[in-house]
């Protein structure tokens, strides 16, 4: 009769045991522009194998509103990015990252003006290619902070109203002083 009560608590220690030697396999954090601190959104990390893991950005909305009397400028952007990351040990708290994403975005800007009624939208989808390139110093187990970088190419179209006769454009940005700065909590 005692091996009936006592098998319940046996099994729950093994498996307490086991969920407790799991690694942690994702990460999700917010993560902020250097340059810009608005410039802000999150991050969702999923491991797909040992130092390897798939990446989610979504958000990175940059809002700006200028007001000088009579006329506002008022700018909105957000987007998404998937991509791979990998990582490489440098000693037993600080990584290397690395690794390609795509990512695709959104900004409207809209001039107007008080004193009439003159009002311009320009209206900006984009997307691109970049490669990650950063550092991340793990405090513990379950908290990180990374800095990093994404050079890459990009194609944008421009749309315009009232004059709605779009522009189109290719960017390769190699601007290695636009700085992402990630805290992180893996779960």
């Amino acid at each position: 009769m005692r091996l009936f009560y006592l098998l319940p608590l046996l099994l729950i220690a093994t498996c307490a045991t086991v969920h407790a030697q799991t690694p942690m396999k994702r990460e999700i954090g917010l993560r902020s522009s250097l340059g810009n601190p608005l410039n802000a959104g999150f991050i969702y990390k999923k491991q797909l194998a040992e130092n390897r893991y798939r990446r989610y950005r979504l958000g990175f909305v940059d809002a700006t509103v200028n007001i000088k009397s009579p006329a506002t400028l008022s700018q909105y952007t957000a987007g998404a990015a998937i991509g791979t990351e990998f990582r490489k040990d440098l000693d037993d708290r600080l990584q290397f990252i690395h690794g390609p994403e795509v990512n695709a975005s959104l900004s409207v800007i809209a001039v107007g003006n008080a004193n009439t009624v003159d009002q311009y939208t320009l209206i900006t989808p984009r997307i691109g290619i970049g490669y990650v390139l950063g550092v991340q110093y793990n405090f513990n187990s379950r908290w990180y902070v990374n800095l990093e970088t994404i050079p890459g190419l990009a194609v944008e179209a421009q749309y315009g109203y009232p004059d709605s006769s779009p522009t189109y454009t290719v960017m390769a940005n190699i601007n290695l002083a636009t700085v992402g700065l990630t805290g992180a909590y893996r779960f």
